[in-house]
């Protein structure tokens, strides 16, 4: 399980990481959460988050995500999804990738590869770039 900002790798916290699916009129949606473990970065210890909102599909079986692709392409698509990566302050993605790789044993394998911003209170901001490959439980709401 790999959770990289920059050059720096956070242990996942399983317990507080979840895939989110949903059923809205027999069609899935889903959306995740993938919390982190304190670690030092930047001379200072953080435990960075990311919170991807709800993605409507046309699928209306969980084996049909297995290989989907899903892009969020500028910072104001991000926002207006309201997709928040958490370093200092919930802060917008610049962009991200994210796949459904394998769904086994209600856990999804899923890889995120993207830039965040990872400072908006610096002039000009700071972005970093952002990749996780892990296996996330399934929780059905």
């Amino acid at each position: 399980m790999m959770f990289k900002l920059g050059s720096t790798d956070f242990e996942i916290d399983e317990s507080e990481s979840c895939f989110y699916i949903d059923r809205e009129n027999d069609l899935i949606q889903f959306s995740l959460d993938i919390s982190t473990k304190d670690k030092e970065y930047h001379n200072e210890e953080h435990a960075p988050s990311i919170d991807i909102r709800w993605f409507e599909t046309e699928k209306n079986d969980i084996s049909e995500l297995i290989g989907m692709e899903v892009t969020v392409s500028t910072i104001e698509e991000s926002d207006e999804r309201e997709d928040t990566f958490y370093l200092y302050e919930h802060e917008p993605f610049v962009k991200y990738q994210l796949k459904i790789i394998d769904i086994h044993n209600e856990s999804v394998h899923i890889s995120i590869k993207g830039i965040v911003v990872e400072d908006g209170y610096a002039k000009p901001y700071t972005t970093e770039t952002l990749e996780i490959d892990c296996w996330l439980k399934i929780s059905y709401i």
